[in-house]
């Protein structure tokens, strides 16, 4: 069984998202809040393009953002087939000259997993890539996983609340 990361952070849509993708992809996240990915981030709206976000990793969220479309795909539910194909569908077409994407979802979060002592910032997007959604890692800053850098990146408010690891090996204790 994989070890589940903490992850908190931002997801902004980019480009030009018209109100049916936006709906869209608000279904999604519905589906992806009760299922698989655990992702609980508020609904995007016309003048809200930008969601707070937390969510559980599998070994790291790289491995969730990866398989998003595969795991998507799974459901039985028609609403929520019908609304990723759609999705897929615009996004598909929202490329330049070049065939990179116009619209798509910039991700930036901060990940923390104790067992494997994962502490990290990173940035990705979620993109159509062979027809299904996939996120991609863009940027990545790794931290020691040190009582410091856990309250650098807001895991704890303070150094006295993390008592279990021990300050000079970095080790659970």
């Amino acid at each position: 069984m994989a070890n589940l990361s903490a992850v908190y952070g931002t997801m902004q849509l980019i480009g030009d998202w018209t109100p049916d993708m936006v709906d869209n992809l608000n279904i999604l996240l519905d589906e992806w809040r009760q299922w698989s990915y655990n992702i609980d981030a508020e609904a995007f709206a016309e003048d809200h393009l930008t969601s707070e976000f937390c969510a559980n990793g599998r070994w790291s969220f790289d491995a969730n953002l990866e398989s998003l479309g595969k795991w998507t795909t799974i459901t039985e539910n028609e609403t929520v087939k019908k609304a990723y194909a759609d999705l897929c569908g615009e996004l598909r077409n929202k490329v330049d000259e070049n065939g990179d994407p116009t619209a798509f979802i910039q991700v930036d979060f901060s990940e923390e997993e104790g067992g494997c002592e994962i502490l990290r910032e990173a940035s990705g997007q979620i993109i159509v890539r062979d027809g299904e959604l996939a996120g991609i890692i863009t940027s990545n800053q790794d931290y020691e996983y040190t009582k410091e850098n856990l309250v650098k990146l807001n895991f704890y408010d303070s150094v006295e609340d993390i008592d279990w690891l021990d300050d000079e090996s970095g080790a659970q204790m």
